[in-house]
């Protein structure tokens, strides 16, 4: 049958069955199901024209044995199949109307006793048309794309059901003929013969199902758009349905795929082209010149690692082998992925402003998408400031301002529900890379656009055993879809890079724990770029070189003792100088924030993460203003008093460094932020006495202990605390052997031994002194019983391997998707959080709800959330950027998120967009509200009502007390 009467040549029955209603005003309309998937169809074509990734295309069309038009034939024809469910009588049953008109047609009037998933019931019948037009049973899994095109693939026990009960859930002969008349139609118009006598005898590999149903799911999300495809009663021809389809996608205007092409720029002419803050005559470090070459000999796409120091620039590497390997593969853009929204918003405007350049030398078809994908990405200025390609602007060839301004948007289509990984660049959390591997609904769409990109995932020493197993199997994942993926650290261990390059493999990657009897952790050249090179042959480690030798690196030990602390900042800054203090915990910080600026004559600042977001966003620009790399506003003495976040996001330079006691990578990377610019010649410019790198490390209470004893919080010990024991223990002991050997640290060339001495947990591979024997070897078998515990909880919600699956296709792969119903439960359910909870900051002052007054003058609004017209939308929006996160210990007492979900007069801001569904505390004038929880157990005292108090202030941020226990935060 040829393509130009498929549509005039459906019987009346064929053309009865209805796929879609309107709604409203349109509730009358109706719209056969013929159309709709021929529209699904003609989108799918255009995806794979427009949109796909040459890469993406490569990949299906050689697993599939197909030509790229032949494999673009197949995506047409899945995507035509996909409703096929609907012309069933449990689904035509819903409206009676259309049921009678379907009866009228002569379909026979099957009753239906429950509620059926379309999608399942389209998955058995297009199994059996397949069955009855000899494809081999290989091939047969591809209609498990039909069971999934609602996001989850259905049960063995759910097609069972089908199976079973097929006269009332398929229907009779009447109905199974217009199943196979629409079937047919959709064959022809897309396979044709030839291509279908091939496709039959060709396997379709799982990994092509999941991208299938991804590209499955856009077109069908497309093409049930009434804006795009207005509801129509009938189309006479397969020519008018392309037209409808084609002029559709124009008005949708969704950015068509890069090329990106470097024919013409030698890698320093690149370098120079990409970053141009940087001198004009900048010249490419040894990190830089080794990622470069590492890109250019891949030979197919793999896993790169590259590890180098804190500061040496590896983020402009990591975009310039993405950008080789996107030219190399035929990649569309890159998805960056980091370890907080902060850390993530840093990067995008740096990530803008490479794809700026590098839109210059490809020739791009209309503007290009950059997403920012985070919880709070509504809300981040640089993504706001992007020009945004809505409806009204979608198809005249040109959005608002110039052209070169406009080379890159963000295009509405993207920021909808699970479409955000879709869109061409994105930079975000690295939760979106590890809910590609959480068992969750519409997971195909995240395979789909990480499938034609290059994934750069920086930090990753920062996840934990319940994180890295998410990350292994996302890592598995694309491996399978062939995808390069770029992994930076500056801090490593050899186990966990190892590991990471065989999940990529699809190696097994769980941790095992080694004894004295086996070989030891291999040290590798450090700085380097290693490259996973297959299974057949081992990883190719490339070492970087230097530019220059190891800086030597004094490491003190100071008790932890308010007093000395005191009198060795006075003694350190005589001179002047700028100094960090580094403590594990919120409270540990505030209190010596205190501390110091009542006792210090040079100016304190504290940085922690609970300040609101505006508050912490100012702080951190502050920062770098004053301690950033030129050094223009730089003081001549002034103290910083942080948490972690110092380590994590702030490109900033300290003359001298106090830190509390961390494993041994997170010490290096705050000691990254120690002599971290070249401040003159030999650090002339640096105060007298703070020209060498110190630094100080506290967080034991007395250093000449037996056995170290650990400030409170500091340690893991009965539920509270930050660090696992056995690390800090082996990072005190390893620290301590390279001072006693050496007389100092020599950075970078001591920091891969290190990582390798404290995080190799082998017997012997450090000497524990005999005091320590009992309680070393009473922390090692509890880190070891956590990270088990934790590997094991976080594989119950993982999506299992692809692999031997095709006999079966997906049936049974996604049991229990429904659990992760959005992406915020998905968020929390890949990482190991430790249950806090975010709410927004208000102030309730003579019963009206206000901004925090300093935040309402900062951004010059009024205060007021709420008028006489109700929400004020620009207050709102301010408002959802003062957010601050409970700490977890509060979240877990009794009666505290009853009161959190308390509304309220909160009612009033619950029709604004921006606060919906959020939680809320109204702090009165003084930055302070009482939460009363009523009666507590035996432990507050039989009777009496617990009175947690919440203090916040501007220059410390939130602080929490209980009142009727000792008790306090850590």
């Amino acid at each position: 049958m040829g393509e130009h009467d498929v549509i005039e040549s459906l019987s009346v029955q064929a053309k009865s069955p209805w796929a879609k209603t309107g709604s409203g005003e349109a509730a009358t309309q109706w719209e056969p199901l013929y159309v709709h998937l021929f529209d699904a169809a003609e989108v799918a074509s255009l995806i794979w024209r427009d949109y796909v990734a040459e890469s993406t295309k490569i990949t299906l069309a050689t697993m599939l044995d197909l030509s790229e038009d032949e494999a673009s034939r197949v995506v047409a024809w899945i995507a035509g199949a996909h409703d096929i469910g609907k012309a069933t009588p449990p689904f035509q049953g819903q409206q009676r109307e259309l049921w009678e008109k379907d009866l009228l047609a002569g379909l026979s009037p099957v009753s239906s006793r429950e509620r059926w998933s379309h999608a399942y019931l389209g998955q058995e019948v297009l199994t059996q048309w397949m069955k009855d037009h000899g494809f081999d049973e290989l091939t047969r899994p591809v209609a498990s794309v039909v069971g999934g095109h609602h996001g989850a693939y259905p049960s063995t026990d759910a097609l069972d059901k089908v199976r079973l009960l097929s006269s009332e859930t398929l229907g009779d002969h009447t109905w199974r003929a217009v199943q196979e008349e629409l079937l047919d139609a959709v064959a022809a118009a897309y396979l044709g013969p030839e291509l279908a006598k091939k496709m039959a005898g060709n396997p379709v590999p799982p990994s092509v199902q999941v991208l299938l149903t991804g590209i499955a799911i856009m077109a069908d999300w497309i093409a049930s758009n009434t804006e795009l495809f207005p509801l129509v009663a009938a189309v006479d021809s397969l020519a008018e349905l392309r037209v409808r389809a084609r002029r559709a996608w124009q008005l949708l205007g969704l950015p068509k795929a890069v090329r990106f092409t470097l024919e013409d720029l030698a890698p320093e002419a690149l370098f120079r082209a990409r970053f141009t803050a940087l001198p004009k005559d900048a010249k490419l470090n040894f990190v830089q010149r080794a990622t470069v070459n590492a890109a250019l000999a891949m030979e197919r796409p793999g896993l790169m690692v590259i590890e180098a120091p804190m500061g040496c620039g590896k983020t402009e590497a990591s975009l310039l082998g993405a950008e080789i390997l996107a030219d190399k593969f035929g990649q569309g853009g890159i998805a960056y992925l980091l370890p907080t929204q902060a850390t993530s918003s840093a990067m995008f405007d740096r990530v803008r402003q490479w794809m700026n350049s590098a839109l210059h030398d490809v020739d791009v078809p209309g503007p290009q998408d950059l997403h920012l994908l985070h919880g709070k990405a509504a809300l981040d200025e640089g993504f706001r400031s992007l020009p945004v390609w809505r409806t009204s602007s979608m198809g005249d060839g040109a959005s608002s301002g110039n052209a070169f301004d406009d080379a890159i948007v963000a295009h509405q289509w993207f920021g909808g529900r699970k479409r955000g990984l879709l869109a061409n660049t994105v930079v975000g959390t690295v939760d979106q890379l590890l809910m590609a591997a959480l068992n969750a609904r519409h997971v195909q769409l995240r395979h789909l656009g990480l499938a034609g990109k290059v994934v750069v995932v920086d930090e990753v020493h920062a996840y934990d055993a319940y994180m890295s197993v998410y990350l292994q199997q996302a890592l598995y994942f694309l491996g399978l879809y062939q995808v390069p993926v770029i992994l930076l650290s500056a801090t490593l261990p050899p186990e966990k890079k190892a590991r990471f390059i065989k999940a990529y493999e699809g190696k097994p990657a769980r941790t095992k724990w080694k004894n004295k009897a086996e070989t030891t952790c291999p040290v590798h050249p450090y700085p380097a770029v290693t490259v996973g090179q297959g299974l057949q042959a081992e990883p190719l480690v490339m070492p970087c070189g230097e530019d220059g030798p190891s800086r030597p690196y004094a490491i003190e030990w100071l008790d932890d003792d308010e007093e000395l602390l005191v009198q060795e900042l006075q003694e350190s800054l005589a001179h002047g100088g700028c100094a960090c203090v580094v403590r594990d915990t919120v409270v540990r910080a505030q209190r010596t924030y205190n501390l110091l600026k009542k006792r210090l004559s040079v100016p304190v600042a504290l940085a922690h993460s609970r300040f609101v977001a505006l508050d912490r966003a100012k702080k951190d620009a502050e920062l770098l203003a004053l301690l950033g790399r030129d050094g223009k506003e730089r003081p001549s003495g002034f103290v910083v008093v942080g948490t972690q976040v110092i380590e994590q996001s702030l490109d900033i330079d300290f003359d001298l460094m106090v830190t509390d006691i961390a494993p041994v990578d997170l010490v290096l990377q705050r000691m990254g932020r120690l002599h971290r610019h070249q401040r003159g010649e030999g650090e002339d410019e640096r105060p007298l006495g703070l020209r060498k790198p110190r630094c100080i490390i506290t967080g034991v209470e007395r250093w000449d202990d037996d056995v170290p004893r650990f400030a409170r919080g500091v340690a893991l010990e009965g539920g509270s605390g930050v660090y696992e024991k056995v690390l800090l223990y082996r990072t005190i002991l390893a620290l301590q052997e390279r001072i006693e050997t050496n007389g100092n640290l020599q950075l970078p060339a001591d920091i891969p031994r290190l990582v390798d001495e404290v995080y190799c947990l082998e017997d012997g591979r450090i000497q524990v002194p005999e005091p320590w024997e009992q309680a070393y070897g009473e922390a090692d078998k509890s880190y070891k019983a956590h990270v088990d515990c934790s590997e094991k909880r976080a594989e119950s919600w993982r999506l299992k391997k692809l692999v031997r699956r095709q006999k079966v296709g997906l049936v049974g792969w996604m049991d229990n998707s429904a659990l992760f119903p959005n992406d915020d439960v998905g968020r929390r359910a890949v990482r190991d959080g430790d249950g806090g909870v975010e709410v927004v900051l208000v102030q309730k002052v003579d019963g009206k709800l206000r901004l925090l007054p300093w935040v309402a003058a900062d951004q010059g609004v009024d205060p007021d959330l709420v008028d006489d017209h109700g929400p004020v939308e620009e207050a709102c929006r301010i408002a959802a950027s003062c957010t601050v996160a409970l700490p977890g210990w509060l979240c877990q007492k009794r009666g505290v998120i009853d009161a959190l979900e308390s509304r309220g007069s909160f009612l009033a801001l619950e029709t604004s967009p921006w606060l919906h569904g959020c939680l809320f505390v109204a702090l009165d004038e003084n930055g302070h509200v009482a939460m009363s929880l009523g009666e507590e157990d035996a432990a507050a005292g039989e009777g009496k009502r617990q009175s947690i108090q919440l203090l916040y202030r501007k220059d410390q941020g939130l602080e929490v007390f209980t009142v009727n226990q000792d008790e306090e935060e850590e």
